[in-house]
């Protein structure tokens, strides 16, 4: 994924999935499920992204300097809306909860790895998209089997 190496994700790759996902959804669920868990993950995403907003200029004001980095990118959202239209209604939020908790754990072990090599560094940016697909598809499995 681009995600993984550039921190980018591209909003023609965000459109195909949108689309893509909108009507497998509604083959393997119904319109109902797949539009409410579509737009939930775009809005529970949207609420994260401004927090993160919010958190970086909190930081940059005590730290008295603009923070560069954006806790979460905005193509974090759109990833996050076709995966709701995959995963449907309430699943979208399980996938949530699995992509916080497997992040919140890679994470965990990289800034041991970081601090114990000394080459720890705050604010260092973790794609997240990777997660939220890996979620998507561990969602998939274990609620729609």
């Amino acid at each position: 994924m681009i995600d993984i190496e550039y921190r980018v994700v591209l909003i023609q790759t965000s459109i195909f999935g949108l689309v893509f996902f909108l009507i497998y959804g509604v083959l393997l669920h119904n319109l109902w499920s797949t539009l409410v868990g579509g737009l939930a993950g775009f809005l529970i995403m949207l609420g994260l992204y401004y927090l993160g907003v919010l958190f970086n200029i909190i930081m940059g004001r005590i730290r008295g300097y603009a923070i560069e980095e954006v806790a979460l990118g905005f193509g974090d959202v759109y990833v996050c809306a076709f995966i709701g239209f995959f995963n449907g209604w309430p699943t979208i939020l399980a996938t949530l909860l699995i992509a916080i908790f497997a992040s919140g754990a890679f994470s965990l072990v990289y800034i041991l790895v970081k601090v114990i090599t000394r080459r720890y560094q705050s604010f260092s940016a973790i794609p997240y998209a990777p997660f939220l697909v890996l979620a998507g598809v561990a969602a998939s499995y274990l609620f729609h089997s």
